[in-house]
């Protein structure tokens, strides 16, 4: 029903989610040539935490941004619906993440200042360099 209102231009619709970026990428599998052992250093190091909301017309903001949003929220009529816990088939923005962490950033370990530079850069050429569709 939201998603309906939303395409009719009746509601504005946010998908709100929080994040966690490493700042060595996953690596869930690999290929690698038989009976050699696949390598990847792997060091611990600290996690970016990302806040972001997806709007049904599809733009994108992350924390900094909606901070003042949270304080007007209502003021402006704003009402939140919570999803079901874990529910990424609903939450729009899961794709958004997963496109993020398995498509939009290379295969590499990062420091703190890269993996943040890195997140920066998509999330702000959201909708123009770095595209989904539903």
């Amino acid at each position: 029903m939201l998603r309906a209102q939303a395409q009719a231009g009746e509601i504005s619709l946010a998908y709100f989610d929080e994040v966690g970026f490493a700042q060595v990428h996953p690596n869930r599998s690999a290929w690698t040539v038989c009976g050699e052992q696949h390598c990847i250093e792997a060091p611990r190091g600290e996690r970016l935490n990302v806040m972001g909301a997806l709007f049904s017309d599809g733009t994108v903001m992350h924390s900094r941004a909606i901070q003042p949003a949270l304080r007007l929220l209502e003021k402006k009529g704003i009402t939140l619906k919570f999803l079901p816990p874990y529910s990424p088939e609903l939450n729009r923005i899961e794709k958004l993440w997963w496109l993020m962490k398995h498509r939009w950033m290379a295969l590499t370990r990062r420091t703190k200042v890269e993996l943040e530079q890195t997140v920066n850069h998509i999330l702000t050429n959201f909708g123009s360099q770095f595209k989904m569709a539903f």
